[in-house]
């Protein structure tokens, strides 16, 4: 599958509709090395970003602060953690969304 056109997105909350990360996806999904993160912002907001190994154990926690609204694209070298599928949760005041990836 291609990750920018099937990408993996979990939203919860009351009303995904209203999620202000609706939309947000990484690419790849499967890394050694990079997973870049495209962030929808439908309002500039606060993002708490966290990564959790598949045991729900969090091996990474970062205060991304205020977020403009739009499109954000970042990265982060994950070369560091041991292979395996992770979840990365980001969250603002109104709503978070869960996306996975793997580390080879």
């Amino acid at each position: 599958l291609n990750a920018n056109k099937f990408p993996v997105v979990i939203t919860t909350g009351l009303n995904d509709q209203n999620n202000p990360l609706v939309g947000s996806y990484l690419y790849p999904t499967a890394t050694s090395d990079i997973i870049n993160l495209a962030l929808h912002l439908q309002e500039t907001s606060d993002v708490l970003l966290t990564v959790s190994d598949v045991l729900g154990k969090v091996v990474m926690t970062q205060d991304l602060g205020t977020i403009s609204k739009g499109e954000n694209k970042m990265f982060w070298n994950v070369n560091h953690l041991s292979a395996g599928m992770y979840h990365m949760t980001l969250t603002t005041s109104t709503g978070r969304t869960a996306l996975k990836f793997i580390k080879e």
